[in-house]
């Protein structure tokens, strides 16, 4: 898949993280008409949904290595759209097959 597609995925799967951290889990039966309205490409839609929903099933995971990993820093203050960031670039790393291969 090309990096702008990626790019596209993550960007929608972290404005469809925030939507769920603001309106709550319920929103997750809705998220395939949120990506259909969004972006027409089959590819990144999936893509989008799969790190949404590996990230949103393991958040509490994500937000202890984002603790972990801060170091002077209260994880308290950093804004809930950084956090959803370095939550879907954690989660898309370790759940999906099809991580980025940029040689690391």
């Amino acid at each position: 898949m090309q990096a702008d597609k990626r790019t596209r995925a993550r960007e929608l799967a972290m404005q469809a993280l925030y939507q769920l951290d603001v309106q709550g889990p319920e929103l997750l039966e809705d998220l395939g008409l949120f990506f259909s309205e969004e972006e027409g490409d089959d590819s990144v839609r999936k893509l989008a949904s799969d790190w949404t929903k590996g990230t949103w099933e393991n958040l509490a995971q994500c937000d202890e290595i984002i603790k972990d990993s801060t170091i002077r820093w209260q994880f308290t203050r950093l804004a809930p759209v950084d956090i959803i960031g370095l939550s879907v670039e954690i989660s898309s790393r370790y759940t999906t097959k099809s991580c980025d291969k940029r040689g690391d």
